[in-house]
């Protein structure tokens, strides 16, 4: 067992995977906001300050993983093409962080452009399929 993840932790294998997600985008949301939101880059700033602060952990921790929780439950579900489901679905979370941007306030952007944005989480859309194949093999095996 490996911090409770894992076929000899008592969850089922569903409840492993979810719990994975949840903590493998909570680890890349705060290295990304760590990353690209402070110095030295300080491309954007979430909410009203320019450094991290509680409400950006809320953020990391209850808004960033659920899209992506979403993306996996429906490849899951409808089997699409992952090239064409990669790329609409980066369109669709570009249109939720415009969303958050315009009329929430959640991030203000300083160089960062929405362009960026699309392929980051193409990129994170592409690593999460990846993760989500070596999960279900790992828990496949039985260990």
């Amino acid at each position: 067992m490996y911090f409770g993840i894992g076929p000899s932790s008592g969850a089922t294998p569903t409840a492993n995977r979810n719990h994975s997600f949840v903590c493998f985008n909570i680890l890349l949301g705060t290295i990304g906001d760590r990353i690209l939101a402070e110095p030295p880059l300080d491309l954007y700033d979430t909410l009203d300050y320019g450094h991290g602060e509680f409400f950006d952990s809320i953020l990391q921790i209850v808004v960033y993983p659920i899209p992506i929780i979403l993306f996996i439950h429906f490849y899951r579900k409808w089997k699409p093409n992952k090239v064409v489901y990669i790329l609409l679905y980066g369109f669709f979370l570009v249109g939720l962080e415009w969303i958050s941007a315009e009329y929430f306030d959640v991030f203000q952007f300083k160089t960062w452009k929405t362009s960026y944005s699309y392929v980051f989480y193409c990129c994170v859309l592409t690593v999460n399929l990846i993760f989500a194949w070596q999960i279900k093999k790992y828990l496949s095996r039985g260990i």
